[in-house]
């Protein structure tokens, strides 16, 4: 089972692969981002449009203040999690699920 920690360094880790004879950065097939208490809505949203441009399947944004994570698969598919939902990683992370509960440390 992978905890939060670890999705996160997952997250952030990236891939790269070799295109004439250089290093180019692919975007990881999940991401997940937190809003700070400083973010602007219009910020985030513009982190998850690049991150789904950019060739992510998935992205999570954990909101401690709202205690939701919004998923993104594609710019106009958005689901909403509350407390008693979970998030299954499907083809994405196989056999891996969070709860919303467990990512803000409420179990």
């Amino acid at each position: 089972m992978v905890t939060a920690e670890q999705l996160l360094e997952l997250s952030i880790q990236g891939r790269f692969e070799l295109v004439a004879g250089e290093l180019r950065n692919l975007a990881p097939d999940l991401v997940v981002e937190v809003v700070s208490p400083h973010d602007h809505f219009s910020e985030v949203e513009q982190k998850v449009a690049s991150w789904l441009n950019a060739g992510s399947k998935v992205v999570l944004v954990a909101d401690p203040r709202a205690l939701t994570i919004r998923v993104y698969r594609q710019a106009e598919q958005i689901e909403t999690l509350r407390l008693n939902d979970s998030f299954e990683g499907g083809m994405v992370v196989p056999d891996w699920k969070l709860s919303v509960r467990d990512a803000f440390g409420l179990s």
